[in-house]
């Protein structure tokens, strides 16, 4: 006589087994969601700090006094590339640099995000303590006026990839902007 196989109890695994995955799979999507949406908040805050000054050493002073508490990020700079001179830009005051040095960072033309064991040596005496940075390129005056923006991490961080870089770059758009506006005033 012919036995007959249960396959309720398997088919009973099987889906716990999946709905299980489901509910983790949710929650990594809400956890991403929630840390991109505090990200882009961040980012935010930071473009309108940035339209509430009216003139560039505000702009500047606005990103290296207020922006490391905004983005939560350890350490802020700009290296700036003005008239045939080169500067960092940073909370210890205004430092003169080689204009090749922003040049070869800015290289690339995009948002530059990594891991490092030394940050770039554009931020100064505090590179070797950074490692994560960020190197996000602005332009002003058709290429006159032109530099990074730099963010650092004294703790290795995960980088966010596209999305991150993608709203980096809106603040080095935003900055751009702004120079052009407050150099007019």
């Amino acid at each position: 006589m012919a036995e007959v196989i249960r396959f309720e109890d398997r088919a009973l695994k099987s889906l716990r087994d999946r709905l299980g995955a489901a509910e983790e799979a949710r929650d990594d999507a809400i956890a991403f969601a929630r840390g991109h949406s505090g990200a882009t908040a961040s980012i935010h805050h930071a473009a309108l700090s940035l339209m509430r000054c009216e003139s560039v050493p505000c702009l500047f002073d606005t990103i290296v006094r207020d922006w490391a508490r905004l983005l939560e990020v350890d350490h802020t700079a700009v290296a700036l590339k003005a008239g045939g001179k080169a500067y960092r830009i940073d909370e210890d005051g205004n430092h003169l640099l080689e204009p090749a040095w922003i040049t070869r960072a800015m290289g690339l033309g995009k948002v530059q995000m990594r891991a490092t064991n030394h940050g770039d040596p554009l931020f100064g005496k505090i590179a070797a303590r950074i490692r994560t940075e960020a190197l996000i390129p602005f332009e002003a005056e058709k290429g006159r006026l032109a530099g990074l923006i730099l963010l650092g991490q004294e703790d290795s961080l995960p980088l966010d990839g596209a999305h991150g870089a993608k709203l980096l770059a809106f603040l080095g758009e935003t900055l751009g902007a702004m120079l052009v506006r407050c150099g007019r005033g």
